[in-house]
């Protein structure tokens, strides 16, 4: 069938690539632009004492979780098939001293 068909042989090999570049290409703009934005706050020692890479970690994280929270994006067995009727357990405290005598 491959030799028959040419089924080894794509028509068009690159027809999806500018795709791929204008993704590349709009990566790079918005990486520049956070590279200024971090020169401008006085390089990168001055923007992490002032809290603004992990302001910006904050944020990303906190609209992950809001969209887990109304179910826009999903994590399996979490937020989507959940099983509502389960019951948590209740973690047991652990005795160190016990812990450290097994060893």
């Amino acid at each position: 069938l491959q030799t028959e068909f040419e089924l080894r042989q794509p028509v068009d090999p690159v027809g999806g690539s500018w795709y791929v570049e204008t993704l590349a290409a709009e990566l790079c703009e918005k990486i520049w632009a956070e590279f200024q934005t971090i020169e401008s706050k006085g390089g990168i020692v001055a923007a992490l004492k002032e809290g603004y890479p992990q302001a910006q970690v904050k944020a990303v994280l906190d609209e992950r979780f809001k969209n887990l929270a109304f179910r826009r994006d999903v994590a399996v067995g979490n937020n989507m098939y959940a099983n509502m009727t389960e019951e948590l357990l209740d973690p047991k405290p652990e005795n160190q001293e016990t812990l450290c005598q097994k060893r």
